[in-house]
């Protein structure tokens, strides 16, 4: 049984488990492996406590959200929010079933695609994330430099196009995160991480060959929970 720790937000919640169904082989309803998902957008905001504009830690609610998902019999946790990752080395500690973590799946994958330390990798993120590293001390690992966008490009696009998933203004999302990625190729990189789980989510609203430069996070860890319940059961 895999659990899905989700609601931040709930629709990125929903994209994991449709790609997650997608990418699970099977003919039939019985094919597919239980999941139990707890969208809880109760959980605290991330952002605040990380940047320091907010005291109210979110880490309560994700240990106790966590524990629920094992007490209900999940065997595999994951979680579709890159910034709650912050606190994966405290939640991790309170648990004892395995917890995959979105950012080391990423990065693996993109190193493993053949992407070595000769090219150049962009990421997109609240500035939660890129404030706590939470992709930059993982690629820095394997000698990969990430380019970060610059303020006037995280005011202009990358901010806006999160906040306009969370609306579900998903055209103007799409037509922002097409912008942003633009800039990037534009700057010489080849791979752009969507380093927040809204920003694939406006990919789909995107007509262009941008997606063609583009690493989906989300897909990465349900392809890696797929893989992991497949060929190594979790006991």
């Amino acid at each position: 049984m895999l659990g899905v720790l989700g609601g931040m937000g709930p629709l990125a919640t929903a994209d994991f488990f449709e790609k997650f169904v997608r990418l699970w082989p099977a003919e039939k309803d019985q094919d597919h492996p239980q999941v139990v998902i707890f969208s809880n957008p109760k959980i605290p905001d991330r952002v605040g406590p990380i940047l320091g504009t907010s005291a109210t830690s979110p880490l309560p609610a994700l240990i106790e959200s966590a524990k629920r998902l094992q007490e209900f019999g999940a065997q595999l946790l994951c979680m579709p929010c890159h910034t709650a990752h912050f606190w994966y080395p405290q939640i991790i500690q309170n648990l004892d079933v395995p917890f995959l973590h979105i950012a080391d799946i990423t990065c693996k994958e993109i190193l493993h695609t053949g992407h070595d330390d000769k090219s150049k990798v962009g990421v997109l993120a609240t500035r939660a994330t890129l404030q706590a590293k939470i992709y930059q001390d993982r690629f820095s690992e394997y000698g990969v430099s990430l380019m970060q966008p610059d303020q006037v490009h995280m005011e202009q696009n990358v901010l806006p196009a999160i906040a306009a998933v969370k609306r579900n203004s998903m055209v103007e999302a799409g037509e922002l995160l097409t912008n942003s990625i633009d800039r990037f190729v534009q700057q010489g990189v080849e791979v752009v991480v969507l380093a927040c789980t809204e920003l694939p989510i406006a990919l789909e609203y995107v007509d262009s060959d941008t997606r063609t430069h583009c690493i989906d996070p989300t897909e990465s860890l349900a392809r890696a929970c797929v893989n992991t319940l497949r060929q190594r059961p979790v006991k």
